[in-house]
């Protein structure tokens, strides 16, 4: 029988990790149906699977991702909710490579003394991870292209206060929206 296998890149420190605490690697071993071999030296990560197990590829990926963008912990999350989603928006396609630009914009992200990204976190109850050139978002499915939408926003140099009244706008036009959908009667 012919094996699936798929390639990975996570950061050098979190394969690290993943190696030595050895739970959060079972879990995806287990929770995939998947092997998984960490090369801690590089941070590439050879994951084998059957290929009657290939429709967890997706879930699979989402994993990887989160791990790349700074999620470690938050991963057990993301294996256990069927509804949550990951979101990564790589910041050098909006300011380029220049580590100046880079630093003001995640500056804005996170606001004075974390209070942006906080706000981000509490209306959109997702988690966002400012990680070396990303920005990882990763929540409710429903939730994480709203939370992605208001960091594009900051990125783009919105005020924090218009970001702050699009997040309420949206919300309770989401909120109407699932009232309205629960009031109809189907028969």
């Amino acid at each position: 029988m012919n094996l699936g296998v798929n390639f990975f890149k996570i950061p050098v420190e979190t394969a690290k990790k993943l190696v030595e605490e050895k739970n959060l690697l079972e879990e995806i071993e287990q929770k995939l149906g998947v092997k998984v071999e960490v090369d801690t030296e590089s941070g590439g990560v050879k994951v084998t699977y059957e290929p009657q197990k290939a429709e967890n590829f997706i879930l699979m990926k989402k994993v990887f991702d989160a791990l790349n963008a700074g999620f470690y912990e938050e991963v057990h999350e993301l294996l256990a909710n069927e509804n949550y989603d990951i979101e990564v928006i790589d910041l050098t396609y909006y300011v380029g490579k220049s580590k100046n630009d880079l630093v003001r914009v995640k500056g804005r992200i996170i606001g004075e003394k974390g209070k942006a990204k906080e706000n981000i976190e509490n209306y959109t109850k997702c988690k966002l991870s400012i990680y070396e050139n990303k920005v990882g978002i990763l929540g409710p499915s429903e939730f994480t292209n709203l939370a992605k939408e208001a960091v594009e926003k900051l990125i783009k140099g919105y005020q924090h206060s218009t970001v702050y009244k699009f997040l309420d706008s949206r919300l309770r036009r989401m909120k109407e929206d699932r009232k309205l959908w629960e009031s109809e009667k189907y028969f």
